[in-house]
């Protein structure tokens, strides 16, 4: 009963979401894929994306970069890839965010949760300036395998950690930068990327003002896509 509960008031918040404002409406050039997930893509006691939502997020992206990169050419390139099985993640269950008795968070029993890794998919070395930000880790992977010989610097934040390996099926090598939408020339400059990619959680996209460069750059912007 009280699982029966949970699950109708969850199938209420989403079906009524249309009444509370969408941060991401009120900003240009900003492509919204949440149509395409819905509460089976995300983990049940982890507040980010799983793998499930994240092959449907990065499809919906690539596919919105160059449409001739259809379903068909994403699925061929997952079923190359390795599969990896691993617990499911629970920040969820963390001191810092469980508000319940301990009695109620021992009942909860992690699964596993299978995922697509690119068989020849390596890690490159990263100049120190750039390894981190604040304290979080860059990441950046070279895959010979890939779609396209582009390359791709990624802004953003823990959620790219669930994208990183499916965005790589497209991408020859893809340079992940943590950041709060005050993105960072210098990596850009450093990098030299075919494509710059701010893949931002919606809650995020009002928080933090963008650098004066930005600014002046997006005065003059067209978008490539529509």
């Amino acid at each position: 009963r009280k699982n029966h509960n949970l699950k109708t008031t969850t199938h209420k918040i989403l079906d009524s979401a249309h009444i509370f404002k969408r941060n991401v409406n009120k900003l240009e050039f900003v492509p919204d894929f949440s149509k395409n997930l819905d509460y089976s893509c995300f983990w049940k006691n982890d507040t980010h994306i799983n793998y499930k939502g994240a092959k449907i997020l990065t499809f919906n992206l690539l596919n919105y970069i160059d449409n001739s990169f259809n379903e068909e050419i994403f699925e061929k390139l997952i079923n190359k890839c390795n599969l990896v099985e691993t617990e499911e993640p629970c920040d969820l269950l963390s001191g810092m965010n469980w508000s319940y008795s301990v009695n109620e968070k021992v009942k909860i029993e992690l699964g596993t949760y299978k995922y697509e890794i690119p068989k020849r998919i390596k890690e490159k070395s990263i100049p120190e300036k750039f390894s981190t930000n604040n304290a979080r880790l860059s990441m950046y992977f070279e895959n010979p395998d890939s779609f396209t010989n582009s390359r791709a610097l990624i802004f953003g934040a823990s959620s790219n950690n669930f994208l990183k390996y499916y965005l790589s099926l497209y991408f020859r090598e893809t340079f992940f930068y943590w950041d709060h939408l005050d993105v960072t020339k210098q990596v850009i400059d450093w990098y030299k990327p075919d494509f710059i990619l701010e893949i931002r959680v919606e809650r995020f996209l009002e928080s933090h003002f963008n650098p004066v460069w930005i600014k002046n750059f997006l005065k003059n912007f067209k978008p490539r896509f529509k």
